[in-house]
C-alpha cells in the first residue's frame, strides 16, 4: 500500500480506492511532514512507540501496517472510532485508548519512543503534555513533534495586501476577514482550534522546565512547500470541512485529486535545498 494510504472507499468507489492505493495520503504538506517525522523517529520493530494524538489513524495505521508496536491516545472518541474503522478494513491491530495527553495512563518508562503530529498547538496545557511524555518514556528516549511556528507564508502576507473586492471573489472567509498578519494567525487558529503558535524560543523555554533536549531540528512547508500551504488555506476552490462520515469534504475533490501528487513533488523538491525555514518546526527531543 502506499504511503499514508486510507481504506475510506474501499468496496465504495473503485476510482477512489485505486487513486489511495496509487498515490495514497492526498494532502502534501501534512504527507510531507509525517514523512520528515518518521525520518528522525527511526523506529525499530524491539521498540515501544507511543502515538500522542493518534486522531482518526492516518500515521498510526501506517506505522502498524509495517509491524511496529504503537500504541495510541488521543481525546476524541469519534476519531479513534474511525481509526478502529480503518485499521480493520487494513486487517491491522490497533493498541489505542481514550486519554488525555495531559494524564497519561501509563507508568514510568514505558516507551522506547513517542511521537506527535501537529498535536500540541491543540492542547490548552502543553507543558503538562511535554513532562508527562518525558515521564512516560525511558532514558535516552526520543520524543519527536511538528509544530506551527508564529509566522505566515509569504505568499499569504501577500495575499492580505490585495484589494477587498479581489479577495472576495477568489479567497476564503480568513483572508476576507483579516486585515494582517495578526488578524489572519486569529482566524486561522479559531478555525483549526489552535490555542497558540510557537516561536523556537518559547520552545525552548517550555523545554527547560522538562529536560529534555534537543537534537535535530527540520522545517516543513519550506520555499515551494510554503507556496502550497497557502494555495490550500487561501483560495475557496480548495476549502474543507470537516464531516462526521467522510472526515472531510472537498469543494473540489477532483481538483485536489490531481494537483496531489505535483505537488508533493515540490516538497521533495524543498528538501534538496539549503532553505531551512518553514511555517511548522519539526524536533527530534532526548530525554
Amino acid at each position: 500500500m502506499s504511503f499514508g494510504y486510507i481504506p475510506d472507499y474501499k468496496g465504495k468507489s473503485l476510482l477512489k480506492e485505486i487513486y489511495l492505493r496509487i498515490f495514497g495520503y492526498p494532502y502534501p504538506p501534512r504527507r510531507n511532514e509525517a514523512s520528515i517525522i518518521f525520518k528522525f523517529l527511526n523506529p525499530k520493530k524491539n521498540e515501544k512507540i507511543l502515538d500522542i494524538g493518534c486522531g482518526d489513524g492516518v500515521w498510526y495505521n501506517e506505522l502498524r501496517k509495517r509491524s511496529f508496536n504503537v500504541t495510541g491516545i488521543d481525546i476524541s472518541e469519534h476519531d479513534l472510532d474511525i481509526l478502529n474503522r480503518r485499521a480493520k478494513e487494513m486487517n491491522l491491530e490497533s493498541d489505542v485508548l481514550k486519554a488525555d495527553a495531559q494524564k497519561m495512563p501509563f507508568k514510568n518508562e514505558s516507551f522506547d519512543k513517542a511521537y506527535s503530529i501537529c498535536t500540541f498547538e491543540h492542547i490548552r496545557d502543553d507543558e503538562k503534555v511535554f513532562k508527562e511524555a518525558y515521564r512516560v518514556l525511558k532514558p535516552n528516549g526520543n520524543l519527536i513533534i511538528s509544530i506551527p511556528l508564529d509566522t505566515i507564508p509569504f505568499f499569504t502576507r501577500i495575499i492580505l495586501k490585495l484589494p477587498k473586492s479581489i479577495k472576495r471573489l477568489f479567497f476564503n472567509e480568513m483572508i476576507i476577514k483579516a486585515k494582517n498578519k495578526e488578524e489572519y494567525l486569529n482566524n486561522f487558529n479559531n478555525r483549526y482550534s489552535h490555542y497558540r503558535n510557537y516561536t523556537l524560543k518559547d520552545i525552548k523555554e517550555k523545554l527547560k522546565n522538562t529536560n529534555f533536549n534537543i537534537e535535530k531540528i527540520s522545517h516543513n512547508c519550506r520555499f515551494f512547500g510554503n507556496f502550497i500551504w497557502s494555495l490550500y488555506h487561501t483560495l475557496k476552490i480548495f476549502e474543507r470541512n470537516k464531516s462526521p462520515d467522510t472526515n472531510y469534504k472537498f469543494k473540489s475533490e477532483i481538483l485536489y485529486a490531481i494537483v496531489a501528487p505535483f505537488f508533493y513533488l515540490l516538497f521533495l523538491v524543498d528538501r534538496l535545498f539549503i532553505w531551512k525555514k518553514g511555517s511548522i518546526i519539526i524536533l527530534k527531543l532526548r530525554k
